[in-house]
């Protein structure tokens, strides 16, 4: 889909997909990453960005180098022989709530 999703359409997507994947060259936080932990999915990354901060590689997501194409198809197949069980994405994603977040700023001051 390269077009805008409404709000009210975004779940269908993830509801029938097995896992997000974001090959980017650069990348910032990306919305599409933290939506795909509340639909507990796991991602399939290049090592930018915020990337290896967030996706724990074999554990909540894979992660490949950037700028290579045979290294993302190796993380595919990958994650297609050794599917990321949802239950260690939602473990991950608790660790990046809303709540955890306030507190870190509240107990920074």
């Amino acid at each position: 889909m390269n077009s805008f999703v409404p709000n009210e359409d975004v779940h269908k997507y993830f509801q029938v997909s097995d896992a997000i994947m974001l090959y980017y060259l650069t990348a910032t936080p990306s919305g599409v990453e933290s939506i795909g932990y509340n639909f507990r999915m796991p991602i399939l990354a290049t090592r930018v960005g915020h990337f290896p901060e967030t996706v724990k590689d074999g554990y909540n997501g894979y992660l490949a180098e950037p700028g290579d194409l045979d290294s993302m198809a190796s993380v595919m197949i990958k994650a297609i022989e050794k599917p990321i069980p949802r239950e260690h994405v939602a473990e991950t994603s608790r660790e990046m709530s809303w709540a955890n977040y306030a507190n870190a700023i509240l107990n920074e001051r």
